[in-house]
Order: structure tokens, then C-alpha cells, then sequence
């Protein structure tokens, strides 16, 4: 599309939304007075530097691109690369303020029923999990015709760029760090869910403080949806074939190698396989198996398997524990993230839990009808199919409060146990959960079934970049 000359890009702006119509004449006065000139894209830097426009939001107008813009009550402020068919935005929620990470979903892959019922499962899972170490999963949620899931902004250096500037950790804080990791999963494991993206580039590490030393800022994992395609039922990694390969990178170092097989589904314990990748790599600072390239690093881990580690650089007991997640045969590896935690804590002779235990309240449903006073926003004119349902989460206790209008007072979440008060409680919570999940399932397909949430959705955009 050619770039608009400078009175059409003002009239884009204004369509846009992104300014008040109110000032729009006060603006272009203030740029006349500038006298900056450069034309349409002189305009548009102008708008970036006086924080009008994000610097995405004015290469898209710039280009003739109306947007959307805005989604409910989320200002979109910038695009993400992500994985499969979503989009993945920084957006601001303008009635608080706060900047959150906005994940779109595609509208026609969400009309599958099994592809929905995918999403609320994982959803609820990630939307439960309380382990500080995983990124907050708030909310999902609909306006204007399009389904999308809320989560906590988390900024941060990958792991593996770490690796890559300061090589391997020592023993003990490697082992503290992955039992750490292992310990969050394990948070997912227990609520009969997996991860299914683990790798380096799913852990990040927080700026330190000011003057901290290198290495002292949290490390955070990313998780559903911010890791994979949210959309991919069962959850698997991208290996149908050789273009998806290719774009794994290094990331297919941490990749189980039953997974390789037709229609296999990540499980406990090829995210246990993953972990002991992560643990192998926090201990040699490169990733286990790569070749160069992701082929032929996949056909290197069903072969050969990652290097056998030992004295003197790894205690003979924690070789032992990288041996047994890393094994090829799953059976041999530990069956949970909380079993592989366990033994790593075991190892390093402390606790490796993220946050004190808290006293655990009784589950409940959160798949539901929202509430009165939060309404859905009608959608436009129904397709020939009937639309899903939509999943309302409400969040009692984030480690940091969602934004205003996600109605944190409505729900009770589970608090973390600890090691010992998670081996006793595993069967009894896993049942709960399996149950009460089994229960929100079957109101969703029930609920789609009839129609009784809604009559359809169509949106007059199909992608909203």
C-alpha cells in the first residue's frame, strides 16, 4: 500500500481512535508550529516523539494501515513475533492504565469445538497455577467479535542469551535454579496440565536491581499462551514437517524424542525430559545435543541422547539426575516436574519451593456466565455456526493485582504446598481438579451445543496485523 500523503495520514490518525478527536486540531496546530516537515513520515515521527503514537501504531499508519487499534478496552501498542496462528500485542487497558501482554485468537480455529475445549482446559490450568515463577495467566475474554487471553507482561533476558554471555553456573546453583523450574511445572503437573514449550527461550531473567551483580534478578517461565500455539490440540511441539523444524532453532533441544512420532502429545514426562535439557544446559552453557541445526539436533537426541555428565565438573549424584529426566525411555525418567523437584532438592539439601506454602482453599468451578454487571459486548451479525462459549476467570490473588474490570474479589485460587504437603496430596488434588475441570467441560460443550451463550461471531477483520 502506498504511503498516504500528509492530510490523509491526519485523516488516518483520526479514524484510528488512537487520538481524541477533541485535540486533533490543537496537535496539528502544534506540528504546523514545529515546522519539522518530512512529510507523511516526518509527521509521524513528530507524533511518536511527543508519546501520541507507539512507534508500531505510526508504522502502520504511515503505511495506510487503519488498524484495529483498539480491542474493548485494551489499546494495542505494539506487535509480537509469536507461534501458529495467533497474535500477540503489548497492549495498554485504558480504564487502569496498566500495560498487560494481549494474546488474539484466531476466530475461525476457535468455531472447532475440540480446538476451544483445548483452550479452556489449558486456560483454567494456567489461570489456577500459583508458583511465582510462571507468568500470570489473567483472564479470557471477548469484545467485538474477537476472543483473547490476558497475561502479565514479563520482560527479561532468555536464559540462553545468559548462557551465551556468561557460560554455565556452578553445580549446586544450576541444580537450585532448574529444582526452582521444576517446582513450577510440577505447580501445572498437579493440576493435570503441561507446559509443552520448555526450553531456555521460555525462562526469563529480570533485570537485576540497580548495582545488583550479574544474575540476581528473578527468573520468570513463560506459559500458556505465551509459549506454543495455543491453538495446537493435544499440546505438541511444531514438527509436522520440515519448514516447522526449521523454525524451531535451538529449541529443538529440548524436545522429547517420542515426541517425533505421528500425532504424539506432550505429556509429564516429555516436559520432565525438557527440564533435565534445561538442568544440562544451566551446567555446560550450551544447549544439549545441537548440531547447527534443528534436524539434525533432533535426530542427534534420538540416537545418541544428551552428553553423559560426571566428575569432576558434575557431582556424580547430580549427573545421575540429568541421566534420569534426559533418558530416552520415558518410563525411566521421574513421572512429574514434582518428582524431578523433589530429588533436586534432595541433592542440594534445602527446599526448593518459590514462595512459603499458604493453607490450599477447596476448588471451584470458574468456567461460568459473567456476571451481570460485567456483560459480554454484543456480537456482530451471527455466522450460519454457533459461537463458543466464553470462559470468565476471576482472580482472588495474583502475586500482582490484574487490571481494574477483571473483578479479582469473585474466585478462590489454590496456594502452593510444600514438597512434603504436595506428595501427600498429589492423588486427592489431582482427582479434585480432574473432576471439577471434567464438570467446566462438559458446561462448554453443553453450552455450545445449545447456543444457550451466544449466537455467533463473525468479525469484519479477520487479523488484526
Amino acid at each position: 500500500m502506498p504511503t498516504p500523503d500528509p492530510e490523509a495520514f491526519w485523516t488516518l490518525v483520526a479514524r484510528s481512535g488512537l487520538v481524541d478527536q477533541g485535540s486533533l486540531a490543537s496537535l496539528r496546530q502544534a506540528h504546523a508550529a514545529a515546522a519539522t516537515g518530512g512529510g507523511t513520515k516526518g509527521i509521524a515521527q513528530w507524533l511518536v516523539n511527543r508519546g501520541t503514537l507507539t512507534a508500531w501504531q505510526a508504522k502502520r499508519l504511515a503505511g495506510g494501515d487503519l488498524g484495529p487499534f483498539l480491542l474493548g478496552d485494551y489499546r494495542l501498542l505494539d506487535r509480537h513475533e509469536c507461534e501458529g496462528e495467533g497474535l500477540l500485542f503489548t497492549a495498554r487497558h485504558e480504564p487502569s492504565g496498566r500495560t498487560v501482554t494481549l494474546f488474539l485468537l484466531h476466530p475461525k480455529l476457535c468455531k472447532r469445538l475440540d480446538v476451544w475445549t483445548g483452550i479452556v482446559r489449558r486456560m483454567t490450568s494456567a489461570h489456577q497455577a500459583v508458583d511465582p515463577m510462571l507468568s500470570r495467566t489473567w483472564a479470557l475474554q471477548q469484545a467485538e467479535g474477537r476472543r483473547f487471553i490476558v497475561c502479565e507482561p514479563v520482560r527479561g533476558e532468555p536464559l540462553a542469551a545468559e548462557l551465551e554471555r556468561l557460560g554455565p553456573l556452578p553445580p549446586h546453583e544450576a541444580a537450585a535454579l532448574a529444582g526452582r523450574i521444576a517446582r513450577a511445572v510440577g505447580d501445572l503437573h498437579a493440576r493435570d496440565a503441561v507446559h509443552a514449550g520448555l526450553s531456555l527461550d521460555s525462562l526469563l531473567r529480570e533485570p537485576p536491581a540497580p548495582g545488583a551483580a550479574h544474575r540476581t534478578g528473578r527468573v520468570r517461565l513463560l506459559q500458556f499462551p505465551l509459549v506454543g500455539d495455543p491453538h495446537r490440540t493435544p499440546p505438541r511441539p511444531p514438527v509436522a514437517d520440515d519448514q516447522e523444524i526449521a523454525r524451531l532453532g535451538r529449541r529443538a533441544s529440548f524436545i522429547a524424542p517420542e515426541l517425533m512420532m505421528l500425532d504424539a502429545g506432550c505429556d509429564p514426562r516429555s516436559d520432565v525430559y525438557a527440564l533435565g535439557c534445561i538442568l544440562h544446559a544451566l551446567l555446560t552453557g550450551v544447549p544439549p545435543c545441537w548440531q547447527g541445526e534443528p534436524q539434525a539436533t533432533l535426530r542427534q537426541a534420538s540416537t545418541v541422547g544428551p552428553a553423559r555428565l560426571g566428575p569432576p565438573a558434575v557431582p556424580a549424584d547430580l549427573a545421575a539426575i540429568v541421566a534420569s529426566m534426559t533418558a530416552h525411555d520415558p518410563e525411566i525418567r521421574y513421572p512429574t516436574a514434582g518428582d524431578a523437584a523433589d530429588a533436586l532438592a534432595a541433592f542440594c539439601g534445602i527446599p526448593l519451593v518459590n514462595e512459603p506454602p499458604a493453607p490450599e482453599p477447596p476448588v471451584e468451578p470458574v468456567t461460568r456466565e459473567p456476571a451481570p454487571r460485567e456483560p459480554i459486548p454484543p456480537e456482530p451479525e451471527p455466522d450460519d455456526d454457533e459461537s463458543l462459549p466464553i470462559l470468565v476467570l476471576r482472580d482472588a490473588a495474583s502475586p500482582e493485582p490484574a487490571p481494574a474490570g477483571f473483578d479479582p474479589r469473585g474466585g478462590k485460587r489454590s496456594g502452593p504446598l510444600s514438597p512434603a504437603a504436595a506428595a501427600r496430596r498429589r492423588l486427592p488434588r489431582r482427582w479434585w481438579i480432574g473432576a471439577g475441570l471434567a464438570a467446566g467441560l462438559l458446561a462448554v460443550v453443553a453450552a455450545w451445543a445449545s447456543g444457550w451463550l451466544g449466537g455467533g461471531s463473525r468479525s469484519g477483520r479477520e487479523r488484526a496485523a
